[in-house]
């Protein structure tokens, strides 16, 4: 059964998804020709999310860059961290705040960047130069 308060509210210039005190289930994190890329799973027993990042960038608890992605995530894990929250700027840039750390994704001028998506059948695309395609909002 799918956890229909999480809906996504639209502000002027951003969505808010609804991930406030979420865990971090599970995260799937490979690189591609030198480009870093990361599935996240969030969720519990009602509700569901997963986001896919292609080239993003990562801060530690107190908003340090961390530069070597690849050597950081080998030892260091994201699961279990929880979502304080998660915007998706009308200009394409995603932001997914958690207690410790930051992920800022930002849109590619040629080819899609980032995707979320929900057991509420929530999606949201970033396309080329941060078009956003949305359904379910």
């Amino acid at each position: 059964m799918a956890d229909t308060i999480r809906k996504v509210i639209e502000y002027e210039t951003y969505y808010s998804l609804q991930l406030e005190e979420l865990k971090i289930s599970k995260t799937l994190f490979y690189q591609v020709s030198g480009v870093n890329m990361v599935v996240i799973h969030f969720g519990n027993e009602k509700y569901q999310a997963v986001f896919r990042l292609e080239g993003f960038e990562l801060y530690d608890s107190i908003g340090n860059a961390i530069t070597d992605i690849g050597l950081y995530m080998s030892d260091n894990s994201l699961d279990n961290d929880v979502c304080v929250n998660a915007k998706v700027y009308k200009n394409g840039m995603l932001e997914i705040n958690l207690n410790k750390h930051k992920i800022l994704a930002y849109p590619y001028p040629d080819y899609e960047s980032w995707s979320f998506g929900d057991s509420n059948d929530i999606k949201v695309i970033c396309l080329a130069r941060g078009e956003l395609m949305t359904f379910g909002i």
